[in-house]
């Protein structure tokens, strides 16, 4: 297991790391979350760029941003699009490595440290680490039992619960680093994934394994705090919502080339858990996930005649 022990860290030639954080209307969780890196973190050589997509912000957070202004490099963007924010990041990025995290995080000391060194092996292409709920505990080898382990170290399941490093099949977005260099190689993260944006970070992890170790370790830990409101979650309305979840969702199989039976299967279990047994209003919600299949269907055929 990767560690972070005092002669650990002196012996390792630090690589210069760039820490990207998109934010869409969060005020005190963001807050939270960049007074870790300014006030907390030791990494030795690190920049912390923040994309910033809200409407706007209370006095305390624009007070908090300016007294800080001179410690990140801070854009509002004019956009909005966690993907477009994710490949802003990199192009304004100076690191070897860029380290991606939410704006509603909250990392363990060492953090940036546990991920640096996991890229001594050359063959590690990414990193991620575990995003705990508050109050969480990581889950040993154990107790998720021999089947769990095994999903795991044979990439048919992932988990970011476990005190135990193994070959991730994807990262997750809210805690994750890749080489500068191979994010531009593979295009960058693909921003047809809108507002919601669900799947991805799994998407552009799909295309980095094909040609490295997407590696997990235990050390490079934050708590997730989920907080409900701002971020990307933020839509106008049910229909709203489900309309982009169901166009990531079909989208993102296609992107990760499931056949056409698979994804028909992903998208029914989608349906089932996120309409059928969804809170609020079933008509809505159903209708919404409807036009967001019909929409990246449309998509998709449109993609595949261009081929």
């Amino acid at each position: 297991m990767y560690g972070t022990s005092g002669s650990a860290e002196a012996n390792w030639d630090t690589p210069r790391i760039s820490v990207v954080i998109p934010t869409l209307n969060r005020d005190e969780p963001l807050c939270v979350t960049l007074r870790y890196f300014l006030e907390v973190e030791t990494y030795p050589d690190f920049e912390l760029i923040v994309i910033d997509q809200s409407d706007s912000h209370d006095a305390t957070t624009l007070e908090f941003l300016a007294k800080n202004a001179s410690r990140m490099n801070y854009i509002a963007a004019t956009y909005k699009g966690l993907p477009k924010a994710r490949n802003h990041g990199v192009h304004l990025a100076t690191g070897e490595i860029v380290v991606f995290v939410d704006d509603d995080v909250v990392p363990a000391p060492g953090f940036l440290f546990a991920h640096a060194i996991c890229y001594a092996i050359q063959r590690v292409i990414g990193v991620a680490g575990p995003t705990p709920l508050p109050g969480q505990s990581l889950l040993s080898r154990e107790a998720i039992g021999e089947s769990g382990y095994v999903s795991l170290v044979q990439q048919r399941e992932m988990r970011f619960d476990v005190d135990f490093p193994f070959s991730a099949q994807w990262a997750q977005g809210c805690n994750m680093s890749f080489r500068r260099e191979k994010i531009i190689a593979l295009g960058g993260f693909d921003e047809v994934f809108q507002k919601v944006a669900v799947g991805e970070d799994a998407e552009f992890s799909h295309r980095a394994r094909k040609i490295g170790t997407i590696r997990y370790t235990p050390d490079a830990r934050l708590v997730h705090m989920h907080v409900p409101t701002g971020g990307c979650r933020d839509a106008a309305n049910q229909r709203e919502y489900m309309r982009n979840v169901a166009f990531c969702k079909n989208y993102f199989w296609f992107r990760v080339e499931a056949t056409f039976a698979q994804r028909m299967r992903a998208m029914w279990r989608t349906f089932r858990s996120s309409v059928l047994n969804r809170r609020g209003d079933f008509f809505q919600a159903a209708i919404g996930f409807v036009e967001g299949f019909l929409m990246s269907s449309a998509h998709i055929r449109r993609l595949r005649r261009q081929k």
